[in-house]
């Protein structure tokens, strides 16, 4: 499975339901057994039961491969709830799973930023990021904010999994600047990058193993 499958593998831990902001509408004034009709215009108010049916729609897109129907579901969800970090990962997620949506990864990144900048150590929106920028070869960005979830869920195999992937990654880099330096006759150099090739491998076997630990059906990792 490629890495941004696993935005959407077990997407029942990555998407939210948002269950926290519909729970705090519910109890909000005005939101007993018999609410008042909803006011004409952007006042009108947030409906907790059309939110759920909107953020479960968008999740079965997504089970069922239809990214594009769950773009159009969590987009309403954004709609109405423009101050909940969890709407803007989903239609990240989304996004991020729609191939053939022109401008996706961007449109999935900013919805990430989106729900960091309302919640900055959203490790769903770090994970989504993590992803985006591995797949663009930004080995050091992906490690990094793989590393803040990682700190956040230490028991999360998608991240360990990941973060053996990038470091496998950096091993290569090492390696191609290894031979450079040999090939330059930079033979401390040379030396000093299969160093570090050889503590990124260390690396990416102990996440995998972790990875296996936690979850010993995880095939990739072995």
């Amino acid at each position: 499975m490629t890495s941004r499958g696993r935005l959407t593998e077990g997407v029942g831990r990555r998407v939210v339901a948002i269950v926290g902001f519909l729970q705090a509408l519910a109890m909000a004034p005005g939101r007993g057994e018999s609410p008042p009709a909803p006011a004409p215009g952007p006042e009108a108010p947030v409906e907790p039961v059309r939110v759920a049916i909107e953020n479960a729609r968008g999740l079965a897109g997504l089970q069922s491969g239809d990214p594009a129907a769950a773009i159009e579901a969590f987009t309403r969800v954004v709609t109405a709830l423009p101050d909940a970090p969890d709407a803007y990962v989903n239609l990240g997620i989304a996004y991020a799973n729609a191939a053939d949506v022109e401008g996706a990864d961007e449109k999935a990144t900013d919805n990430f930023n989106r729900a960091l900048a309302l919640r900055p150590d959203h490790p769903h929106a770090n994970f989504g990021l993590a992803v985006i920028a591995m797949e663009a070869n930004r080995s050091d960005e992906a490690m990094a904010r793989l590393r803040n979830v990682e700190a956040a869920d230490p028991n999360d195999p998608d991240v360990h999994y990941l973060i053996g992937r990038i470091s496998e990654a950096m091993r290569a880099e090492a390696e191609a600047r290894a031979r450079r330096a040999e090939a330059a006759d930079q033979t401390a150099e040379a030396n000093a990058q299969r160093t570090v090739a050889e503590g990124h491998l260390a690396e990416a076997r102990r996440h995998y193993q972790r990875t296996i630990e936690l979850q010993p059906d995880y095939s990739s990792a072995y």
